[in-house]
């Protein structure tokens, strides 16, 4: 039971370590990565005075993603759109191993909340001018 209880810390440490260090992804490192054009409202995890990662939301337009860069075991970094800043429960978890698919992965989510916020506004800004360049119309006798 000792031995299995000691391989059990050894692989939680080793999964946890395998983030930290130069992976680890703080408020900086990321806000780094994004155009001046993106909000960035990045803040520090600290336990007990150690660095674990970043949370916070990534924003461009009216579009919004909440992202975690807490290691959650061999998932990776986590990210998901939000609908408002305060939306910590969001919509899909999407996950990331490392700096640069996590980046690509939030401007990705950032396009496409865009296109559906731009598809709306086209439709309900002129509703009959979208209808009738998107539908057919059949007259039936």
């Amino acid at each position: 039971m000792l031995q299995f209880l000691h391989a059990l810390c050894f692989a939680h440490f080793w999964v946890i370590s395998s983030f930290m260090g130069p992976n680890m992804i703080l408020s900086t490192k990321l806000k780094n990565r994004f155009l001046s054009t993106h909000s960035v409202a990045l803040k520090n995890i600290s336990v007990n005075g150690e660095k674990r990662g970043c949370s916070g939301f990534i924003s461009r337009d009216n579009a919004i993603v909440y992202v975690n860069t807490e290691p959650c075991g061999s998932l990776g970094y986590m990210y998901r759109t939000a609908e408002h800043l305060k939306d910590y429960r969001g919509g899909v978890n999407h996950w990331a191993k490392d700096l640069d698919s996590l980046v690509n992965g939030i401007n990705s989510l950032l396009r496409q909340q865009n296109k559906a916020t731009n598809l709306l506004d086209t439709m309900f800004d002129n509703p009959t001018e979208y209808m009738r360049n998107h539908f057919q119309v059949i007259h039936i006798k």
